[in-house]
């Protein structure tokens, strides 16, 4: 009978610490998620061009590919644009001394959700230079699987 209670309690401890592992792999689980962020729309018909990383939240990043992977969560991106000047009116030198002498380097607010995927874009299609700026093309929605 010492034996049964004894082995009783623990199976029951066994059982306690086995869903506490369980939740805490489920936990780093939540944590592990990545969010895809394509960085490659080419539609210069459109006036949208790829874009290069710079920063993510104030910190340099070098990533030469044209995804990237975040976490969920807040972040301020910093960006080169990718701009082909061969799409842009070639006889308006007003407009190309202004390409010159702009400051590639702009910025998205974004927050990222999990299960989706983001394509953003420089967005070059406004009359004035200075409204260019990156934007979110469109979210995909990946839903896991059940």
């Amino acid at each position: 009978m010492k034996n049964i209670l004894i082995l009783s309690i623990i199976l029951l401890f066994n059982g306690f610490a086995i869903n506490s592992l369980a939740g805490k792999s489920n936990q780093s689980k939540q944590s592990e998620i990545k969010v895809m962020i394509d960085l490659s729309p080419n539609q210069p018909v459109k006036k949208l061009f790829p874009l290069t990383i710079l920063s993510i939240n104030g910190k340099s990043v070098v990533n030469k590919q044209h995804v990237m992977w975040l976490k969920p969560g807040k972040y301020q991106l910093k960006f080169l644009a990718n701009v082909d000047l061969n799409y842009l009116n070639r006889n308006n030198k007003i407009i190309q001394s202004k390409i010159n002498l702009r400051k590639w380097h702009d910025g998205l607010d974004l927050e990222v959700e999990a299960n989706n995927v983001y394509h953003l874009a420089f967005d070059a299609s406004a009359r004035k230079v200075e409204d260019w700026k990156p934007v979110v093309l469109k979210v995909v929605s990946k839903h896991e699987p059940k």
